[in-house]
């Protein structure tokens, strides 16, 4: 021994081997999971039983607009006076806008002008063949005829008295050429008879007919116009462009300031019908199907977990995403909001949304501690204390507990090292 011992003194590799050698040993006495072998006392066990399983995986997102009224200004006018500040919630008919009656009366003016100057210039068109143009061209036309008449009358008489040799050939070439002229003036007067006939049946009278029906339509619309705008339903009132990124100070709407027909004044969030946004990678996609059922939670949500339903995943990658990763944004709808929740709920807040991936009422499960280094193999301990290792088929895989499809019975324990 004492040779030994001065062996391994004067090489130190041997040494090193030898402790290792020995700590290997001592291990195998006591390691748990060779079949035939008596488990420890220090290893944590499982009962294998049936039971509900749930995978879930966990977003980071924020409560935006879901269902939304959008208001729109019923009237180009000036903004009397803003019954709300965005962001606070609004009962149904809240007054909202009051705009100035002064201008909803000149527009309706304005309206009923171009209406009636619109009807007259239609029924002008319409009463075209008995018109003043119509009468001023029939008696133009009239006028020339009878010159022409009388023009042809001279130069007949003319023509008789030249061929007696009563009337120079001067006199007799001055009645031809008034005869032309009457019968250029006859065909002139004519059409212009003709184009004065065709203004009442063409074009002309088919546009002065389209713009009595607009100045009607527009007259229906300013009639209608009123100067108080009510919410026609209770929930959250946000910025027009609902999301919070562009600037307070742009387009603001306020007191004193123009308002055009049109134009969106505020987007009323439902409370019933709000949202949770949040971004998934897109190696996930697969996972998830619309109609998923989520729980989402959040600091401002007086301690309660909402429920509700994957709504949908955009079809178009999310503009932020980076080029190592391709995000697409994906939308909750929440349920009906408890009341003493909606009284607090804020668009903007933050959110955890959790949503259910897999769910079954009978599995059998392990927790995933107990996997031999994850590998589809787990320690059975038997009824004489000692150990079984034995391959089992896996399903899903939660956060801490994996589904056994096959390999391991109700009432067996599963063992393994803490």
């Amino acid at each position: 021994m004492a040779n030994l011992l001065g062996t391994l003194r004067r090489q130190p590799s041997l040494w090193v081997a030898g402790v290792v050698l020995a700590a290997t040993v001592l291990l195998l006495l006591g390691f748990v999971g060779r079949n035939g072998e008596t488990a420890p006392a220090e290893l944590a066990s499982h009962t294998v039983t049936r039971g509900p399983f749930v995978v879930t995986q966990s977003f980071s997102g924020r409560i935006v607009p879901g269902e939304q009224v959008e208001i729109l200004s019923p009237s180009e006018a000036a903004v009397e006076d803003i019954g709300f500040v965005f962001g606070d919630r609004v009962e149904e008919g809240q007054l909202l806008f009051r705009l100035s009656e002064t201008d909803i009366r000149h527009r309706n003016i304005e309206a009923r002008i171009s209406y009636l100057q619109a009807g007259a210039a239609a029924d002008k068109m319409q009463q075209w063949s008995t018109g003043t143009e119509m009468r001023n061209a029939k008696r133009s036309l009239e006028a020339v005829q009878a010159q022409h008449s009388e023009a042809k009358r001279r130069r007949d008489e003319g023509a008789t008295l030249f061929a007696r040799g009563l009337i120079p050939r001067t006199e007799m070439e001055g009645l031809e050429s008034s005869l032309r002229q009457a019968m250029q003036g006859v065909q002139a007067a004519q059409e212009d008879l003709a184009q004065t006939r065709a203004r009442g049946e063409g074009v002309e009278r088919q546009v002065a007919a389209l713009q009595h029906a607009v100045a009607s339509d527009r007259l229906g619309e300013v009639v209608g116009e009123g100067g108080l705008i009510t919410a026609p339903r209770a929930g959250v009132m946000v910025r027009p462009d609902a999301s919070g990124s562009a600037s307070k100070e742009s387009g603001a709407i306020k007191v004193g300031g123009k308002v055009s027909r049109g134009q969106s004044l505020g987007v009323i969030a439902v409370l019933d019908g709000l949202d949770a946004v949040f971004r998934i990678e897109e190696s996930g996609l697969s996972l998830f199907q619309t109609g998923m059922l989520a729980t989402v939670t959040g600091p401002g949500f007086a301690g309660q977990s909402l429920g509700g339903h994957l709504l949908a995943i955009s079809g178009e990658a999310d503009a932020g995403s980076s080029g190592e990763k391709t995000l697409f944004e994906a939308r909750v709808r929440l349920d009906a909001l408890p009341a003493d929740v909606a009284r607090n709920m804020r668009i903007g807040m933050t959110a955890q949304v959790s949503l259910v991936l897999y769910e079954t009422e009978q599995a059998i499960t392990v927790p995933v501690s107990a996997l031999n280094n994850g590998a589809p193999l787990v320690q059975v301990q038997k009824t004489d204390g000692t150990l079984e290792t034995r391959p089992v088929t896996l399903g899903r895989i939660g956060a801490d507990r994996v589904e056994i499809l096959s390999g391991l019975s109700v009432g067996e324990k599963v063992v393994w090292t803490p």
